[in-house]
Order: C-alpha cells, then structure tokens, then sequence
C-alpha cells in the first residue's frame, strides 16, 4: 500500500508508482493469515522491572479493548473521547486530579490507539511527584477511571473533548506526514478513505451514555495489566504501597511600532500559526539558579492577566488554541497554533501570556516539582550521566556546559520575583523574530502585531556571553555495563553566515547527513552490520556523528568511523557524490522543512534567528548548485583534519589506540 500526500496529480503519482514498483516482481500468494485472539480476562495482572537505571518510578496500566476495525459501532469513537477526557493534556482529568489538585503526579497521560487490525490497548500512565508514593497515584489514577464507569460524564465536559479532538483533526490537515499517516493506518487496518472523511461526524454523535458505557464494560480494573518499572534499590513493598501549500511568497510585514515579522498566507486550512524568538535562552540563567529559564516556558500557560492557571486553560481551550513556549541555549521560543476562526480569543490569551504573566505559587511549584522529578529520573541514566560529563569537557565553565532544566538544588532558589525580573529582561522588542504562516493577511497582522508585542519594552537587559569553541582532541568515557555501545564524535562546525558554509552542508550530506546513501552508513552498516544508525549532524559549533553498536564492536566500529572521515579530510569525496548530494538537499528541502504551516513558521524564525534575507528559499537552491568539488575538498579538510572529541557510553573500550 502506497500512501502519498502533498501536490502532486494522481495520474503523477501512479506512473511513478508503476515506474517503481512495477519493476518488482509479484511473490506467491500468502495463506489466510490466522489473527490472534486474545483469552479473555478474567483477573488482574502486574509485572514488574527494576533497573538500576530507574530514579523515578512509574506505573502503565493497560486493559485490551476494541479497535476501529473491530468495534460495534460508536464504541470505538466513543474509546478515543474518553482518552481525550482522561488524558486530554494539562486539562485532561487524570492531569488535574493527580498533578493540580492532589499534587501526588509529575506526569499523567492517557493512550488509546484506534487503528489496528486486531483489538488494540487502553492505557494509563503515572509518575509520582516528589515523595508521593506510586501506590497512593496508582489508587487515585483507578478511582478516576472508575467515577467515570460508574458516573459517566456532562455534556460540557464531552462537549470540550469533542471540539478538542475535532480541532485537532483540523490541524492533522495541515501536516502533510499527519495526513498520510491518517488515512495510511485506516487503510491499513480494513478502514476506507469514507471512514476518514466520515470520522468528524461520527465523534459529534457520541453521547455521554457511550462514553460511561465503553468505560463501564472495557475499563474493569480486574481486566487489567499493570506494568511498574521501579528503581532497582527500591523496596517495592514501600514503592507499590494532505493539501498543497499555497505557494511560498514570504512578506515582511511592519506594524505601527516598528514591529516586523515575516509572513506567509495559506488560506487552503482554517490555521493561523505563529512562532516568536526572543534572544537569551539558557545561557542567561543567573549563577546559582540554573533552570531559570525553562521554569519560565513552563509556565507560559499557567496563569495571566486576571485568569488563574485554571481559568487561563479554559479560556485557551474554549478558543481552541494551542501555545507553548521552549527555552533552548541561546533563545526562548514560542509557538501558537490556532484556529482563524477563532483567532479574536486566542491573540487575547497570547497577549496576556507575552505581557502579563502571573508567576504564581501553585504552578511554580508543580511544574518545577515536574522538572526535578525528570532530573531525578536522569540521575541514574548513564546516557544523561554521559551528556553532563561531555559538555563539561568540551565546554569548561561556559553557560553551554550547563544543562537547561538546571539541577534539583538550584530550582528551588528560584522565586516568583526571579522569575518576573528575568521576564522583564528577555520579553523585548529589540530581541523579538517573529514568523506567521496561514490564513491571516498582511493588514491584519500588522495590527495584531502591536497588539501582541507592542507594550513589551524596548530594549532587552542580557548578560554579555562570550562565544566559546568546544574543546577537540579529547576522549571522554563513561563506562557502563550495557549491550550497546553509544558513541559520538565531534569535530569543528560551520556557522551559517560562513562563505564555506554551503560546501560544508554539501560535504556532511556526503558524510553523513543522507540517511541511506552516505559514506558512514555505506561502510558501518550495509558493509559490515555494525550499527542500524549511523549519521552526521552540521551545528554551529561542530560536526557531529553519531552511532550505536554492539559493545563488543565498539572499538571497531569506532576505527571505521574514524578512517571513513580521515580518507574523506584527504580526498574528500568524489563528483558523482556531490551530484548526489546536491539533488538530495534541494529536492528534500521542501519536504524536510514546509511540510505544513507549523514547519514553516519554524523555518521563517530560523531564518531570521541566522540573519537570512527574505528571498532565501529562492536563493538556495542556487546557492547549493554553484558549490565546487574544490570548494566541498577544502572544506573537508579544514573541518575533519581536526583531532575529535570522542563521547564512549558503554563497557571500556577494548585495544583502543586513539
């Protein structure tokens, strides 16, 4: 079955599927496959795992219920409601009884995957908070799930898991992967194209009595598995107590105060999309209250302007709107998806989230106890154990050596007024990028413009940071008892305001930036059977490659990477790679990056970040194509002659001779 969305005709399409698949031979008709069935139930199941690896225990539990393929009519509709009723993210039940009210949940989430062939699985999912015990969130999780069976639920309440859902099949239009995934699956498991089309309509059908229903006769706890993956020292009697894009014309619109943003219009989807980039980010955490600025995006819908976190996510709900806010290294970013429709409410929220911030007790103290509980969890990891000893190695005391969630002993210095004044200083014009893509024009948005940012101040107050390269030449190890072997090399990197910078995009897609046809992947992997992934990464700052192998291949697996990148600094690759590459990079550009409103925005904001001008996407291409053998050689020199940092996570390396 070939699934393909995006802008092309059929008739495209089905000559390039004859064209390549046609060549392929039929095989022999395969027997009646037999479909399993599952015994029912009759009495309560658990397993348990402890592993040294585990800081914070959790819980899934799991029942068999019936999918799209093998439900009575409605219920399987009716099973995807009561997960968005559950599950349904900060306002979900589980989520607001467990992590608000209760405050015994650092995490609470709901599964149901309807599209299966066979009968599927609902699941819940619960993490404890702090020193809560996970018998005490296990009881509490059951108890919601059972005042739904036993008391079922408002209208209001599946009214809003109706428009949420439905919102979100909305937004699924705008994601090219999204939609092919959608109606791939639903082919797949016995479903039709009429299915999909008719699903809106059969979701506004579900009553409150299917839902008590569906919930009453799958969701019975002694019909129940319970998975609990605990720390391996823990005493577990204590512990268990497709449519096309508009074609791309980018706008740069200016509003009255000055405020400029780049702009896209796509009216084929109801969906305005907005992304904002404010310059600081991690790197201005103070000294001593590391985590400061991820604390700060997490609670960018926790309560503004006279609505308290509760009421501030009714509010975005009832406007079907979603925002988010991440603090990465060297900015803060923000993302809001709405409906146009709707979009009167939604830049009100947004407006009061950018300027009006509550920065009160309740939340600060849930969703830093959400942050801990996450590195607490690391503690044990020897992948996140490795991370913090290779950015202290490569980068000394620089801010970029810090982890941006900070550390469980800085969080809680932080207070609500290190939190305001730290907005105060990042929330400014002068550092703001600002990308929208959908169904808005120009005019308007020039006046939600100074709506949205125009009351923020002038000028950012940032703490001066150096730039810094990281240290090569250095081999940092941490051993640990596993199967697999994870390594990573670093070499230098390119920035893109570079002249060499196109060469060195070209010479990593050689490398190993292009999954199935680089060199990495050629000798690690089809040659020798050393790894399943192999690939290279272009930061700022350095060339990455990355693998995992069998601990007893690592060292070789390790020299071959090695003698890979040496041949490619000497000779660098040849012109039919380059050609290769070439086609790769401008052909894959508009499916790996304008995928749907959301990627693009994303891609204007990068943009933007990176000092590019507006008529970039034209110039690329052309600014790819001029790029010389010559050119791609010495940029392979420069940047792979280098002595590596060498990242080991595994036993200790056997015969290394680096």
């Amino acid at each position: 079955m070939l699934i393909v969305a995006g802008d092309v005709e059929p008739d495209t399409v089905r000559a390039l599927a004859e064209k390549t698949y046609g060549k392929v031979a039929r095989g022999p008709d395969l027997p009646p496959r037999i479909r399993p069935v599952e015994p029912e139930q009759n009495t309560r199941r658990t397993v348990t795992l402890s592993d040294a690896r585990v800081s914070v225990p959790s819980f899934s539990t799991q029942w068999v219920v019936p999918s799209y393929h093998t439900a009575k009519p409605g219920e399987a509709e009716a099973l995807d409601l009561l997960a968005e009723i559950l599950g349904g993210g900060n306002r979900g039940r589980l989520y607001q009884a467990l992590a608000v009210q209760q405050g015994i949940a650092s995490s609470a989430r709901v599964y149901f995957q309807g599209t299966m062939l066979d009968d599927t699985k609902f699941a819940i999912y619960g993490a404890p908070r702090g020193d809560a015990k996970l018998a005490d969130l296990e009881a509490a999780a059951a108890a919601e799930v059972a005042r739904i069976a036993e008391d079922g639920v408002s209208n209001e309440e599946l009214g809003k898991a109706k428009d949420h859902y439905l919102r979100n099949m909305i937004f699924a239009e705008d994601n090219l992967d999204w939609l092919a995934s959608i109606y791939g699956s639903t082919l797949a498991t016995g479903g039709t194209v009429k299915d999909v089309e008719e699903r809106p309509n059969r979701i506004r059908k579900v009553t409150p009595e299917q839902i008590k229903a569906v919930a009453a006769r799958y969701l019975a706890f002694d019909r129940s598995t319970t998975g609990y993956l605990l720390p391996k020292t823990q005493n577990q009697e204590m512990t268990l107590g497709a449519r096309p894009h508009a074609a791309m014309n980018i706008q740069e619109v200016k509003s009255e105060k000055g405020i400029i943003a780049w702009l896209v219009e796509d009216h084929t989807v109801e969906i305005v999309n907005i992304g904002f980039a404010f310059k600081g980010g991690t790197k201005q955490d103070p000294v001593g209250k590391e985590g400061m600025a991820k604390l700060m995006a997490g609670l960018f819908i926790e309560g503004a302007g006279h609505y308290d976190s509760d009421a501030f996510q009714v509010k975005l709900d009832h406007a079907g709107a979603e925002m988010s806010l991440d603090a990465q290294s060297d900015d803060i970013y923000g993302s809001v998806c709405m409906l146009s429709k709707k979009q009167d409410a939604a830049f009100g929220l947004l407006r009061l989230a950018l300027n009006a911030p509550r920065f009160e007790q309740g939340p600060i103290d849930r969703v830093r106890a959400e942050i801990v509980s996450r590195i607490v969890g690391s503690e044990r990891d020897p992948n996140a154990i490795a991370q913090r000893k290779w950015l202290r190695a490569i980068y000394g005391a620089h801010p970029c050596s810090r982890l941006g969630e900070g550390t469980k002993e800085s969080l809680p210095g932080i207070t609500p007024s290190d939190l305001r004044a730290f907005h105060q200083a990042i929330f400014a014009r002068d550092g703001l990028h600002i990308a929208v893509v959908g169904d808005i024009d120009a005019n308007t948005l020039r006046e939600r413009l100074d709506q949205l940012f125009g009351d923020l101040p002038e000028q950012q107050t940032l703490v001066p940071v150096y730039d810094v390269a990281p240290k090569l030449g250095q081999l940092v190890e941490e051993n640990y008892d596993l199967p697999q072997t994870s390594l990573t090399l670093a070499w230098p990197g390119v920035k893109p305001s570079a002249p060499d910078f196109y060469a060195a995009v070209l010479l990593n897609d050689i490398l190993g930036g292009s999954y199935l046809t680089s060199r990495l992947y050629e000798e690690v992997r089809q040659k020798r059977g050393l790894a399943y992934h192999v690939s290279s990464e272009l930061t700022l700052d350095s060339l990455l490659v990355t693998t995992e192998t069998r601990s007893d291949c690592a060292a070789q697996t390790l020299s071959i990477v090695r003698d890979v990148v040496k041949q490619m600094a000497q000779q660098g690759p040849t012109g039919a790679e380059l050609k290769a590459a070439k086609k790769h990079l401008i052909g894959a550009y508009a499916i790996d990056q304008l995928g749907s409103t959301r990627s693009i925005a994303d891609r204007l904001l990068d943009l933007q970040i990176h000092k590019a001008d507006v008529d970039y996407n034209q110039r690329r291409a052309r600014s790819i194509g001029r790029v010389t053998l010559k050119q791609v050689k010495a940029a392979a020199k420069k940047l792979l002659s280098a002595e590596p940092a060498i990242l080991v996570v595994g036993p200790p390396l056997g015969g290394k001779d680096e």
